[in-house]
């Protein structure tokens, strides 16, 4: 929107670039390269084309819109299952979302879901999912709260002595720095991480990554091709330039790209699910092999006694 400004006040007193190329002035007004604009237009296209489909659906008699023509049916998987929206469905929340910034309102989730199920009441989500946020093991992302932190060796007797206090742990005056320590241990509290409980506040869930498994995280790709971009390209050196060419490929980062960095993760989560089946399968299987050497050796030990 700034960018609109800015740009409409620079024609104050004449127009810079001609109004017949929209594509330039798009660019000009977005700060976006002519690429995206071009997939921009395009996929609005498809959204019209879809809404006007399901008017004349609409038109035709039913008024509701069938399971099988917004979603595709789910394989069974354990835990929640899954909702798999069509092409359809999914455009549909493409044309919500674009229609409500066309009225200059924030597309919320509340406001989004409210439209749909407004517009489209067989629309297969009812009702609001809670945000995940999926995050690695980085420093900034384990820091404990106050509440959570346990004395360290660098501290003194008497600020362990007073956490103890704090903390309701009794102690006994004639314990050394160890056994503090040690005693501040045993009573430790359960571990409460900052991110976490900044995220409760606003009813979000944390997923937390496995520990050096940055392979299932999709922004690790991401991180990769950004800066591969930006390698080939830099020729001055120069942090503006480098800031330049970071955005230049932000603008240009699709939708595509991004399902494909998650459908590459996804691949991976079923190699470590099938590893995981097949290690145990093992496990049990080399269990049951114990259990017979066991009772081979009692009944020798009985053949023995007798």
């Amino acid at each position: 929107m700034y960018r609109v400004i800015q740009f409409v006040k620079s024609e104050k007193y004449g127009i810079k670039i001609p109004l017949n190329d929209v594509n330039d002035r798009l660019c000009a007004m977005l700060g976006v390269s002519s690429r995206s604009i071009d997939n921009l237009k395009k996929e609005l296209k498809e959204i019209e084309i879809a809404k006007e489909k399901s008017s004349r659906r609409l038109r035709s008699g039913s008024n509701t819109i069938t399971m099988d023509d917004t979603v595709e049916q789910p394989m069974s998987v354990s835990g929640r299952p899954k909702i798999h929206l069509s092409d359809f469905g999914k455009d549909m929340i493409r044309y919500e979302f674009h229609l409500l910034l066309a009225e200059r309102a924030y597309p919320t989730l509340d406001r989004m879901m409210t439209r749909l199920l407004v517009d489209f009441p067989d629309f297969p989500i009812k009702n609001k999912e809670k945000i995940c946020i999926v995050i690695g093991n980085a420093t900034w992302h384990s820091q404990l709260t106050d509440a959570s932190k346990i004395p360290l060796r660098s501290w003194n007797k008497n600020q362990i002595r007073q956490w103890l206090i704090d903390h309701s742990v009794p102690f006994i005056d004639q314990y050394s720095k160890s056994e503090l320590l040690e005693l501040s241990y045993a009573y430790a509290p359960e571990k409460e991480y900052i991110v976490d409980e900044t995220a409760k506040q606003f009813d979000i869930e944390i997923i937390r990554l496995p520990v050096r498994h940055c392979i299932l995280n999709p922004i690790e790709m991401c991180w990769t091709e950004l800066k591969k971009s930006v390698r080939d390209q830099n020729t001055t050196f120069k942090l503006k330039d480098v800031e330049k060419l970071i955005w230049n490929w932000l603008n240009n980062c699709d939708s595509t790209f991004i399902s494909n960095c998650i459908d590459h993760v996804q691949v991976y989560e079923e190699n470590f699910k099938k590893a995981d089946q097949f290690i145990e399968q093992i496990e049990n299987e080399l269990n049951d092999d114990d259990n017979i050497d066991n009772d081979s050796d009692l009944t020798e030990d009985e053949d023995e006694d007798q």
